[in-house]
C-alpha cells in the first residue's frame, strides 16, 4: 500500500517506536511500534488496548534519523506523523517526530510502499 493510505487508516499519535532496523540490501526499513489500539477507528472493547505492530517500508530510497541513535525498547512516543509526495515518481516520504529519553527524534523515510501487521492479535 502507499504511505498516504496507511496514514489514513492507522492513527500513530501517542504510540511508541520500539525498534528500527534497516536492511540496505533489501532496501527495507522495519519499525516495531507499540500502537494505541484503543485510538483506532475500528477498536472494540473486546480487543487489547495496546498492540505491537510491524511497519515495513519497501523500496526505500532514503532513510534519515536525526539525531542518529540506536533505539531501545524504552520507546519513543510519536508526536506527529506526516506524508509528503516525493519528486521521484511513486515514492512518498513518511515523517515521524517522536520524543524519548534522548529528546526529540525525526525519522524521514522515502519509500515506494508500506505494509503493517500486528504481532499479537
Amino acid at each position: 500500500m502507499k504511505v498516504a493510505e496507511l496514514i489514513r487508516n492507522v492513527y500513530f499519535h501517542d504510540s511508541s517506536i520500539l525498534h528500527v532496523t534497516r536492511d540496505e540490501r533489501a532496501r527495507e526499513v522495519r519499525v516495531e511500534i507499540e500502537l494505541c489500539n484503543w485510538m483506532q477507528a475500528g477498536y472494540t472493547s473486546e480487543q487489547p488496548e495496546i498492540v505491537v505492530g510491524i511497519l515495513t517500508l519497501q523500496h526505500v530510497q532514503k532513510f534519515r534519523m536525526q539525531p542518529e541513535l540506536e533505539l531501545s525498547a524504552d520507546g519513543h512516543e510519536i508526536l506527529t506523523t506526516e506524508v509528503t509526495p516525493s519528486v521521484h515518481g511513486d515514492y512518498e516520504t513518511l515523517t515521524f517526530v517522536a520524543r524519548g529519553g534522548e529528546g526529540v527524534i525525526v525519522f524521514e523515510i522515502t519509500c515506494q510502499s508500506v505494509s503493517f501487521h500486528f504481532q499479537n492479535m
